[in-house]
């Protein structure tokens, strides 16, 4: 998982295994995003959309707001890093990322508050987070969901930005034999009517 990033960029430095030049890698993104989705509308988010920008070293995906609880919430925000991690893609060591996987902790974190009642300093704290941080990997690491996560990077690595209609065309067929999926969210089927 993404350990403390000033911590990894510290010891790239001292070591002189960082450099300001080291080649970018989209998929990071792609599969860092497609993290944040995947797990977003496994639990009945509709997705919006779903970008990466190569100039900026970032992306998002905005999906919309569907009565998540803070738990979803916290494993929504986790999702992209341990997405990227388990790829085989992390850039932890790129400064330029650097706000992305705070903003992602900070998510988790207030997620974590929010349902322990506890701060950041509080005992019991890191141990929520912690159990946060390995739910969030075990999710994504269960065969349906990781084969989503593949796929819906895949596209956006090539597209670099994609509409929540096409990204849920990739991944709800993928994700609907999912026993836990929510179908809550699910993409509405055309009624049917009584005459023949």
């Amino acid at each position: 998982f993404c350990r403390p990033l000033h911590c990894q960029l510290l010891f790239l430095k001292e070591f002189g295994a960082y450099s300001s030049n080291m080649a970018f890698d989209p998929l990071s993104l792609a599969y860092h995003e497609a993290g944040h989705a995947i797990v977003a509308r496994h639990f009945g988010c509709e997705l919006i959309d779903i970008f990466i920008s190569l100039d900026d070293q970032c992306g998002g995906a905005t999906v919309t707001a569907c009565g998540l609880n803070e738990w979803q919430k916290g494993l929504i925000a986790l999702a992209g890093c341990a997405a990227e991690v388990l790829a085989g893609h992390a850039v932890a060591d790129d400064p330029d990322r650097a706000w992305e996987y705070v903003k992602d902790a900070s998510d988790a974190q207030q997620a974590v508050g929010e349902i322990t009642g506890l701060d950041i300093g509080d005992d019991g704290f890191r141990n929520a987070y912690d159990a946060l941080e390995v739910e969030a990997e075990e999710l994504i690491r269960r065969p349906p969901i990781w084969s989503a996560i593949v796929a819906l990077a895949a596209v956006l690595a090539e597209r670099h930005a994609i509409t929540g209609a096409t990204a849920m065309s990739i991944i709800d067929p993928i994700l609907s034999g999912f026993a836990g999926h929510s179908q809550r969210a699910s993409t509405p089927q055309p009624e049917l009517s009584d005459t023949a």
